[in-house]
């Protein structure tokens, strides 16, 4: 008899962890750089609520693109961390476990 998996892989679990992570980190930096470009924003009066959401929507697609093409470096450092965090726990949980 033979015997299947019937989920996901180790291996394919830590890629899809690793890209939402990624994403995550995409997402977020995103969003950051969104708020700092907001401020660049030529305010004129008169345009009304169309021109102030176009020019909001125009200021998110620039700090989208951005971030995903690495943007200010703060993503790619938040997942450098974390996955630093991750083996550091599991180094000190491999010590513990043996005594050491």
């Amino acid at each position: 008899m033979m015997v299947t998996s019937v989920g996901p892989s180790l291996g394919d679990a830590t890629a899809i962890r690793q890209q939402k992570l990624e994403n995550a980190a995409k997402q977020f930096e995103g969003m950051l750089m969104n708020e700092l470009l907001k401020p660049l924003r030529n305010e004129e009066d008169g345009e009304g609520q169309f021109g102030d959401a176009l020019k909001s929507y125009g200021t998110e697609a620039l700090a989208t693109a951005m971030a995903s093409r690495g943007g200010l470096g703060f993503g790619s450092r938040m997942v450098a961390a974390v996955e630093q965090r991750e083996k550091d726990s599991v180094t000190s949980s491999s010590l513990a476990a043996t005594g050491r």
